[in-house]
């Protein structure tokens, strides 16, 4: 048995491109962005998570859970400029998530509600979408909107300190800003609505107005009038988020949120209900007669809770959230323990589901599958030349490949695109009429008639001249196997813990092969041949795109078909099962669907799991 893996939550490691911010062209080029486009709190952003990232760092990229990749998103996208070329630099890509801060306003995943084009105005930033920008990058970003699941959203922190000051809140609500946007239309809220929101309602205490308007008028910065007011309006402008939203808090007054579909960031750890009252854009002027109805109490309350928890607002927080959200779960951790293809010295080809035997817990899940199939000729060679840079062994396996009614035409084709006898291997419990073109094709052989009389003596004939004649590699099986329940969902067994530490340390992926099948007519790949089986067992297709090199791609990559499949399956859980002619499949109720269709349809015999006896050996124990 391998010793058993233990998971711990420990602090995330980045490794961190350093030459895209310390390079002096590549610097120099940052100042300019921020001073062309009064860009200096959004470079600040990428100097601070940098300076953080720091306290995160490994030199060492294979040890590396994300990737930094230091480049001023927000100056290159006001400029339209596609950092493509700098990103390309990266020589890490294909090995896990990289970082990038783009705190710009929109343009970051797709084409927001308001998205300018370079044609509405050539100085409005982002005049495309980034091709290149897909699941390999997390955004770090202010906007909140069309972002993917792996984003993460922050709050825009201030760099310089607002005091919180104490003044007389003589003002009950106060904006200070920019009242319309170039270029957006009247029905956006910086479309002319504020303006027609000020000529109703300005009055000594409804402040609005441009800062130049508003200190014109009192004689005092937007943050003091915001530390004079009971409510600060924090419209939207050409992006969803607000630096106003921050600066209100920080100031002691209660912001209303104009911005219909922001969603504010750390939702699961901040309860902003407590800080700040949202208003849909349609209720704006409705907005006063809200206010006029709100409670004493329930304003005091507000201001006391921004008071107490104002350290949320401010920049150490966001960075401890960024922190949180990077930390590797339970299932990360075990993943980056597993092995990847490229690591494994063999790859299968599952070429058909027919198969001559019912092993108990069939490990194809043959009698869970709802039809017979065979993979094309066509089909085959394509996977082999995705293979074409592979070193290890290129198993043909089913089912009984020997069964495919194409099978001399696959062996013709394995030898022509994979020249080396060496690397083609073949794992069959019969042969049946095909021993010559097999002695011709092959040079690594899984023999396993599972104690099939009619089978025992020609594979053991076949083994001895391939292996012990001619030199080539290859194990013989004689006698029936004990196979551990593959139904048996180790979720349904094992708490989280210890289930990941149990996929972390599972036999077959530690000793068994990735695959390529066909799945409803295309190729697809899969880390583990089992995972597979179980895409083909519940018609489903969880595979990933089989081209050139696929198996190179790390483990991590292969962590979607990890998550979704491992849980579910038994062979981390290592339990005791049956013997191969006993014909049964014990299950959990995670697969009691795969369990009981089989007994409906095809008569196969069935068992709920009655107790979690461990074997003390591999998932399969084979015969001698």
């Amino acid at each position: 048995m391998c010793a058993k893996q233990v998971l711990a939550l420990g602090k995330v490691k980045i490794f961190i491109y350093h030459d895209l911010i310390l390079s002096n062209e590549i610097w120099q080029k940052n100042i300019f962005y921020a001073e062309l486009n009064r860009l200096y709190p959004h470079l600040q952003y990428l100097i601070d998570f940098y300076n953080f990232f720091k306290k995160y760092e490994t030199k060492n990229a294979d040890e590396a859970d994300f990737f930094f990749v230091p480049i001023f998103m927000a100056g290159l996208q006001f400029a339209n400029i596609d950092p493509e070329l700098l990103v390309n630099y990266c020589a890490y890509l294909h090995r896990g998530r990289h970082i990038l801060i783009s705190t710009g306003d929109v343009g970051q995943r797709e084409e927001s509600k308001y998205e300018m084009t370079f044609e509405a105005n050539p100085q409005r930033a982002y005049n495309k979408k980034y091709e290149w920008l897909d699941d390999r990058f997390i955004l770090i970003a202010l906007e909140s909107i069309n972002l993917h699941k792996q984003d993460i959203p922050i709050l825009p922190y201030q760099h310089k300190s607002i005091d919180a000051m104490e003044r007389n809140r003589d003002i009950l609500l106060s904006f200070a800003g920019e009242m319309t946007q170039l270029h957006l239309p009247k029905s956006h809220i910086r479309g002319g609505k504020i303006v027609d929101f000020k000529n109703k309602y300005q009055s000594e205490k409804i402040v609005i107005g441009t800062e130049a308007e508003v200190f014109q008028s009192l004689g005092e910065s937007c943050r003091a009038v915001m530390a004079r007011s009971v409510f600060t309006l924090c419209p939207a402008g050409y992006g969803r988020w607000s630096f106003r939203f921050v600066e209100a808090l920080l100031s002691g007054s209660i912001p209303i949120l104009v911005s219909d579909g922001y969603v504010l960031p750390f939702g699961g750890k901040v309860e902003w209900g407590k800080y700040c009252y949202i208003c849909e854009e349609r209720d704006l002027f409705g907005l006063t007669d809200f206010i006029q109805r709100l409670s004493i109490e329930e304003i005091k309350e507000k201001q006391e809770n921004i008071q107490r928890d104002r350290h949320i607002f401010e920049k150490d927080f966001t960075m401890e959230q960024v922190a949180q959200s990077l930390q590797p779960s339970l299932a990360d951790i075990a993943i980056g323990k597993m092995r990847g293809p490229e690591t494994m010295h063999i790859i299968c080809i599952d070429v058909t589901n027919k198969c001559d035997l019912s092993c108990s817990n069939c490990t194809r899940l043959l009698k869970n599958q709802d039809h017979f199939w065979e993979m094309t000729p066509e089909n085959f060679r394509l996977a082999l030349q995705s293979m074409k840079n592979y070193k290890g062994i290129i198993a043909m396996i089913g089912g009984n490949p020997c069964i495919h009614t194409k099978f001399a035409e696959l062996c013709q084709i394995f030898r022509e695109e994979i020249p080396s006898q060496y690397q083609r291997g073949l794992w069959t419990n019969n042969y049946f009429k095909h021993l010559e073109i097999i002695k011709e094709t092959f040079g690594a052989l899984n023999l396993n008639p599972h104690n099939e009389e009619r089978a025992n003596k020609n594979l053991k004939d076949l083994h001895e001249v391939m292996v012990n004649k001619r030199g080539f590699n290859g194990g013989f099986y004689v006698g029936n196997s004990e196979h551990a329940p593959l139904l048996t969902a180790v979720k349904d067994i094992y708490p989280e813990k210890e289930m990941w530490e149990k996929i972390a340390g599972c036999d077959i992926n530690r000793d068994w092969s990735a695959s390529i099948v066909q799945n409803k007519g295309k190729l697809r790949a899969y880390f583990c041949e089992v995972a597979a089986s179980f895409d083909l067992a519940r018609n489903t297709d969880n595979g990933h795109e089989v081209t050139l090199d696929w198996w190179k791609k790390p483990i991590r990559e292969f962590g979607d078909q990890i998550k979704h499949f491992c849980t579910g399956c038994g062979a981390p859980a290592r339990l005791k099962g049956s013997m191969d002619k006993d014909a049964v499949d014990t299950y959990t109720k995670s697969n009691a669907d795969l369990a009981e269709k089989s007994a409906t349809d095809k008569g196969r015999k069935i068992l709920l799991l009655d107790g979690t006896e461990e074997l003390g050996h591999r998932v399969t124990k084979y015969a001698s």
